[in-house]
């Protein structure tokens, strides 16, 4: 599995430096077929992958998203309501049309789903296990939980997914303790922000 994530990562920095030269907006559709042919080249059917891949236009704010058949990624967007307000209430899944695991065929549909995203959004994505591993008291990480520490981190923080990706990180593994040295599988996440202060374009609307 190891060997295969690795040939996966090596074919979409490939097909990313060879788009960065062409004009026009890359395309997410081209970069999962081109993924899926990767994978079913090297496998021929017999592994399969789950993903989800999202692309952003940072100048119009756009979000375009594939979800290859993988645990729904969370929204959360802030809000200037007052009062206390449950974090669960401020993370919502998305709820995008799934394409088919990757590796199953040499020939897939893709769904393409977009939507509008704003400043100080953030994204948050993770592999099943995250919350599906016990620790070492036999409890596992709760929605709830994982949402609390997000929007700590989110708060209280510059809100640079990376400061926010480190300090979970941490937080996470004090959680697991000593269980976390014993994983038989990768426990994989990721977090997307958006700038407080970002300013989108207008997007023109077709006539």
């Amino acid at each position: 599995a190891g060997m295969l994530m690795g040939v996966v990562k090596g074919a979409i920095s490939g097909l990313c430096y060879a788009m960065s030269s062409e004009t026009g907006a890359p395309s997410l559709k081209r970069i999962v077929f081109n993924v899926n042919t990767v994978i079913f080249g090297v496998t021929q059917g017999k592994q399969r992958i789950t993903g989800f891949f999202l692309l952003i236009d940072t100048r119009t704010g756009t979000m375009e998203a594939v979800n290859a058949s993988h645990p729904a990624p969370f929204l959360y967007k802030p809000t200037s309501n007052g009062g206390s307000i449950h974090p669960s209430d401020l993370f919502k899944p998305f709820m995008f049309r799934n394409s088919p695991v990757l590796g199953a065929s040499a020939q897939i549909r893709i769904h393409v789903e977009s939507m509008q995203i704003q400043p100080g959004d953030m994204i948050f994505w993770s592999s099943a296990r995250l919350m599906s591993t016990p620790n070492s008291k036999s409890e596992t990480l709760s929605v709830d939980h994982l949402f609390s520490l997000l929007l700590d981190l989110h708060e209280n923080s510059s809100g640079q997914a990376m400061q926010i990706a480190s300090q979970l990180i941490e937080k996470i593994s004090l959680f697991f303790g000593e269980s976390s040295k014993y994983f038989s599988d990768d426990i994989t996440f990721a977090v997307a922000t958006i700038s407080k202060k970002a300013v989108f374009e207008v997007r023109d609307e077709p006539t």
